[in-house]
C-alpha cells in the first residue's frame, strides 16, 4: 500500500468458494495457520444450509463450536477480522427453485433467513472476542439498492460490492497499523 512504503503485505486468499464451515476448518491448521497471519478475515455460515447435500450441512452450534475451535488455535498476535455474509436475495438464488425449498427454508423466512443465524453468530463471536468486524451485510442493506452489490444470482457481490467489501477491511487494517504505530511510540 502506498500509505505504508515500510510494510510488505502479502495477500493469501485460503478461501475456496462453496465450502461449509465444516469443510473450512479441515483446511484451517495447512492453509491458513501453516501461513502464520498477522491479519485473518473469516466469513462463517455462508454455505451451511445443506438444502441440496445435506451430509454437509451444518448447525448454528457445530458452527459456534468450529468458530470457538478456530480462536483456540490462533496466536494471540493475530488480529481477526469477522465479515458477515452478504445479503442473499430469495428471489433470484437457484436453491429456492429446486423442490421442496421453500418448504425446507421457511422455518427461517427463506434462504437468507437461514444465513442470518450464522451472520449473528459471527457478529456475537467478533464481540466476545474482541474482533474488528466488518458487518457487510448491514452495510450493504444500508445502502438500499441491493442490485448494486449482489449479482443477478442472488448471492454473489459484484465490482461495487468487492469494492465496498475491500473499503470496509482497508479500514479495519488502517485501523490496526494506527494502533500498532501508537503503541511503538511511531
Amino acid at each position: 500500500m502506498l500509505e505504508y512504503p515500510a510494510i510488505r503485505f502479502e495477500v493469501i486468499n485460503a478461501g475456496v468458494g462453496g465450502e461449509s464451515d465444516r469443510e473450512k476448518m479441515r483446511r484451517f491448521e495447512s492453509d491458513v495457520l501453516a501461513n502464520a497471519p498477522d491479519i485473518l478475515l473469516i466469513q462463517f455460515g455462508g454455505n451451511n444450509a445443506g438444502f441440496v447435500n445435506p451430509e454437509r450441512r451444518v448447525g448454528p452450534d457445530e458452527s459456534r463450536a468450529l468458530l470457538e475451535q478456530l480462536r483456540a488455535n490462533l496466536p494471540q498476535s493475530t488480529r481477526v477480522i469477522v465479515t458477515t455474509f452478504p445479503p442473499v436475495i430469495d428471489a433470484l438464488h437457484s436453491a429456492m427453485e429446486r423442490p421442496g425449498a421453500k418448504e425446507f427454508f421457511a422455518e427461517w423466512d427463506g434462504l437468507n433467513g437461514s444465513a442470518e443465524r450464522f451472520r449473528e453468530l459471527g457478529r456475537e463471536f467478533a464481540s466476545r472476542n474482541g474482533y474488528a468486524l466488518v458487518d457487510l451485510s448491514r452495510e450493504i442493506r444500508s445502502r438500499g439498492n441491493l442490485s448494486l452489490h449482489i449479482l443477478n444470482d442472488g448471492v454473489h457481490l459484484t465490482v461495487a460490492g468487492n469494492r465496498l467489501l475491500a473499503a470496509l477491511v482497508l479500514a479495519q487494517v488502517r485501523g490496526f497499523l494506527a494502533q500498532e504505530q501508537a503503541s511503538h511510540g511511531q
